[in-house]
């Protein structure tokens, strides 16, 4: 089942591409299960990827920090790139922009942002506000931090999702 899953969802991740440094610092805000951390991983050999969850849970390849997403624990400039996948919706516009606008302080000059949401236009009870590709393009775009790199789409099981490539302006 997770070999079928990960097969499915890694084109989300394709055009991630390792950086010609050394060794690049990620952030995961939101983790959950680490599902994306470890794909990304596995597209970032030289990384270290720091996941924040308001839960802990133990990995042997990552460092797990107990957080919150709106009050980000980081000093500036401190993350190659930082990825949220599938937690956005679960803010309201205000505070994604409060969280979206603390990324932007913790990312380094052309750093990369990406965000993996499902492509929902109504409310269900996994996603209390969604968050259409065009509707988060619109709030990003409109704070003026980011510019958009690509936009990946896929269907996984009825449940269309997107992944958004930002780079810090």
């Amino acid at each position: 089942m997770i070999q079928g899953r990960k097969k499915r969802l890694k084109p989300l991740l394709s055009f991630v591409k390792s950086s010609k440094k050394k060794q690049e610092l990620w952030c995961d805000v939101g983790a959950g299960s680490g599902f994306f951390s470890e794909l990304l991983q596995d597209k970032l050999l030289n990384a270290e990827i720091i996941q924040l969850d308001k839960k802990i849970r133990k990995n042997k390849r990552r460092l797990f920090i107990r957080g919150d997403a709106t009050k980000l624990p980081f000093r500036p400039l401190a993350f190659d790139g930082v990825l949220c996948s599938q937690m956005l919706h679960y803010f309201p516009s205000e505070s994604r922009q409060n969280i979206t606008r603390q990324i932007s302080d913790i990312i380094t000059p052309e750093g990369t942002f990406i965000i993996i949401e499902y492509e929902a236009m109504q409310s269900f009870s996994w996603i209390p506000h969604p968050l259409p590709s065009e509707k988060i393009r619109r709030e990003i775009m409109g704070q003026g931090q980011f510019c958009e790199k690509r936009l990946v789409k896929v269907d996984f099981n009825y449940r269309p999702k997107y992944a958004l490539y930002l780079q810090k302006e």
